[in-house]
């Protein structure tokens, strides 16, 4: 379903989304740091609207957006820090937004190829994301058209790593996402140790060892609950990390 104007065609009349946003307390729109920022629960918008998906367990993305249009969103920061948003986003041209914290741009040009539909979503990280503790208010500023379905914030300082490389090849991480237990492979030309940590949406470390080794079959995820966790593998002088869902 589509998301239309809050007000109706007659004067003094508003439609049930217009309602709705009357409606909702000024609390529930706010979203925790480290954490999911879900796009359809913006604070105020300009333009856009809304569409189903299957993407993500969120029931809607943002969509429509034209450049100019912007969606804001109240979050509630857990400490001072630096932190790493990933993008979840859609577009069937190179995606191009801004990001401004409290009214100031911080980031600009941000962009990401074409995903092939507005349905097919990616990841676009973006690193050094300043925030100070408790209420703010982040704004992404629209240059073209995609769809945008939520922003996965983490803590940079707990994921232990300042320079990253996504990875989502198959071959490393599989199945992903997984339900159960799943496989991490890294292959290299001779086998060397290899360290892994993985970090939840919080920052916090599920699991880390350094017993391990490239080229082996390495099982994990049995003890973790359902949800996207950080994967961080290091060996020689390579570090990697990469996202997986478990559910």
């Amino acid at each position: 379903m589509l998301e239309g104007q809050l007000l109706g065609a007659n004067s003094g009349e508003i439609r049930p989304i217009g309602t709705a946003y009357l409606n909702v307390p000024y609390a529930s729109k706010k979203m925790n740091v480290p954490g999911r920022i879900v796009a359809n629960q913006h604070y105020r918008r300009r333009g856009t609207g809304l569409q189903n998906t299957n993407d993500g367990n969120t029931g809607q993305n943002v969509c429509f957006t034209d450049p100019g249009d912007w969606g804001e969103y109240m979050i509630n920061v857990e400490k001072n820090g630096s932190y790493r948003m990933t993008f979840r986003v859609a577009s069937l041209v190179q995606g191009k937004f801004d990001i401004s914290v409290n009214g100031a741009i911080i980031k600009t040009d941000e962009t990401f190829e074409a995903t092939g539909g507005l349905q097919t979503y990616t990841d676009k990280v973006v690193s050094g994301i300043t925030l100070p503790q408790g209420e703010n208010y982040i704004k992404i500023h629209y240059k073209s058209k995609f769809n945008f379905n939520y922003i996965d914030a983490a803590d940079e300082s707990n994921l232990g790593i300042e320079d990253k490389t996504s990875i989502s090849n198959p071959d490393v991480f599989y199945p992903n996402p997984f339900t159960n237990e799943a496989t991490i492979q890294i292959k290299s030309a001779f086998t060397e140790p290899l360290q892994i940590k993985i970090i939840d949406m919080k920052g916090q470390i599920c699991f880390s060892g350094n017993n391990f080794q490239t080229n082996q079959n390495i099982k994990v995820g049995n003890h973790l609950a359902n949800g996207i966790y950080t994967v961080v593998v290091v060996y020689g002088n390579t570090k990697n990390t990469f996202k997986v869902i478990k559910n």
